[in-house]
């Protein structure tokens, strides 16, 4: 259990680097990530709510688990996975309340997705509620460049407000 809370960039950061500081097994559970990047970094880079990253193709971030967290009024991503693979056990984003993740740094309001699976593999999302506030164009959930990611059972509300935005994408 955790609170990350009114940090100027990001609320919780992994980003492991190459051999041999593996990391394997993260369990993020219970915590509240809310209302980081006041400082308004840009989005399109590392900011917002929550991101995990590796960074070289040798690791496996088999394990890993996030749930039951509430991830809200984040000024960028809610949940963010980016080079995130997983050659065994799954990455599972489960039970989580996503809500209001969206970006003031990027002017054409595209945004500030609650969910989102960048360049990752094996990745399992279930039993997540993921809210939009109307004025973003961001996606509930949004997969790009990424594979093996199944997604069930998943509540999505307000994720569609332009041409552009949907619930998954």
């Amino acid at each position: 259990n955790c609170v990350a809370s009114n940090n100027g960039q990001l609320g919780i950061s992994l980003h492991a680097a190459a051999q041999p500081h593996q990391t394997t097994n993260v369990h993020i559970q219970a915590c509240s990530v809310s209302s980081n990047n006041y400082r308004n970094f840009n989005t399109d880079h590392h900011a917002g709510g929550m991101k995990l990253i590796l960074s070289t193709n040798d690791q496996d971030g088999g394990g890993m688990v996030v749930e039951d967290c509430w991830v809200v009024d984040n000024n960028g991503h809610g949940i963010w996975l980016d080079q995130l693979r997983s050659n065994s056990t799954p990455v599972v984003i489960r039970n989580n309340f996503v809500k209001g993740n969206m970006s003031l740094w990027d002017q054409l309001g595209y945004q500030g997705h609650g969910l989102f699976l960048e360049i990752s593999s094996n990745i399992v999302v279930y039993n997540n509620v993921v809210v939009t506030p109307i004025t973003n164009g961001g996606h509930g959930i949004l997969i790009f460049g990424s594979d093996s990611c199944r997604l069930f059972n998943n509540t999505m509300i307000h994720n569609a407000t332009n041409w552009q935005t949907a619930g998954i994408c």
